[in-house]
């Protein structure tokens, strides 16, 4: 893109490049490409920090959830039987996903 706004086309009524526009274009971009482009791979890796720095500052502020649900489980239950019961909702002797989505919240 960057090496196409070389072409004037201001001066060209028909919106077409000519062989040496287009040869001027290939040459010019293959000559500066990678400075060319060195500024958007800048902008690119800089949202991508701070992405990365956003995404850790929410995973670092959230509780642990596993610990959460052992620490419930632990607080509620006598036993890993009387857990597994708790979520069998059933009573079929399996514990679905639904069941987990179900009872999870409910701790």
């Amino acid at each position: 893109q960057r090496a196409f706004q070389l072409v004037n086309w201001a001066d060209d009524k028909d919106n077409e490049i000519s062989w040496p526009e287009f040869k001027h274009v290939l040459f010019t971009y293959f000559q500066n490409g990678p400075g060319m482009l060195q500024p958007i791979l800048d902008s690119r890796k800089q949202e991508l920090r701070m992405k990365r720095l956003d995404l850790y500052q929410k995973v670092k502020t959230q509780p642990d959830s596993v610990q959460a649900i052992r620490d419930s489980l632990a607080d509620r239950f006598d036993s890993v039987f009387d857990a597994f019961c708790y979520f069998d909702a059933s009573g079929d002797g399996y514990i679905t996903l639904n069941d987990m989505k179900n009872m999870v919240p409910k701790l």
